[in-house]
């Protein structure tokens, strides 16, 4: 994991664009973790880490303003068009109880 920068990101269907999620890594346990509020694509993406090498003169640095980070919505409710994940999960768990539970009754 080392010289290795680590990063979670989500897509963004609406935006066509990868979104950083603040990201957790521990060495120890060879794990990269991020809290999430909804189901979406999510994928780990990785970098060489940045060396650092030590100057002699001071070195100035040059602000440059960049857009605000686009805000990744609260599983509040169902977008248009998007599919209700939690509602199909409880089905299919329902669907698989009742043919397994037939699959037994049937065996005996």
């Amino acid at each position: 994991m080392e010289g290795k920068a680590y990063t979670i990101k989500c897509y963004n269907a609406a935006t066509g664009l990868w979104e950083t999620l603040e990201t957790t890594v521990n060495a120890a346990t060879h794990t990269v973790s991020a809290k999430v509020s909804h189901f979406s694509c999510f994928a780990l993406f990785t970098e060489s880490a940045a060396v650092t090498t030590a100057t002699k003169a001071p070195v100035s640095a040059t602000v440059v303003p960049t857009a605000a980070a686009a805000t990744i919505p609260a599983a509040s409710g169902d977008a248009e068009g998007s599919l209700p994940w939690m509602t199909i999960l409880v089905v299919c768990i329902v669907v698989g109880v009742v043919a397994g539970g037939a699959y037994y009754l049937k065996k005996q």
